[in-house]
């Protein structure tokens, strides 16, 4: 379990980019006008997912790393704990669904600012 820290910080650097990029998009795409640009709604909520699935996800990985050090701490076999770590994969690939989804919100709304007419 001492080893406990540097691996969590070894999760938040493997996510930071990903973190780093949803914080930059969202200071990018709040709205500053009462009145939206086209599609910026729907790249916000994309851009908003992405970063709740990625927070999401560090918590995931944390908790399975926390496990595994436990696991191999009590001299155990990592499957004694089968039911949970079936249902934590199935966490990560709903979390890979919704980062999915997340980018195409982003994408979409893209590109109804890009076919949008010019204001003003």
């Amino acid at each position: 379990m001492e080893d406990a820290l540097p691996h969590l910080l070894s999760l938040i650097v493997h996510q930071s980019p990903w973190l780093l990029a949803c914080a930059a998009g969202l200071a990018l795409l709040w709205p500053r006008t009462a009145h939206p640009a086209p599609g910026q709604t729907l790249a916000l909520s994309g851009i908003g997912l992405l970063l709740g699935a990625t927070l999401l996800r560090l918590v995931g990985t944390s908790i399975h790393g926390w496990l595994l050090a436990r696991a191999v701490d009590e001299g155990r076999p990592f499957s004694d704990h089968g039911m949970l770590v079936s249902a934590m994969q199935v966490s990560f690939v709903l979390l890979a669904i919704a980062s999915a989804v997340g980018l195409f919100l982003l994408a979409l709304g893209a590109s109804r600012a890009m076919r949008a007419p010019p204001r003003g």
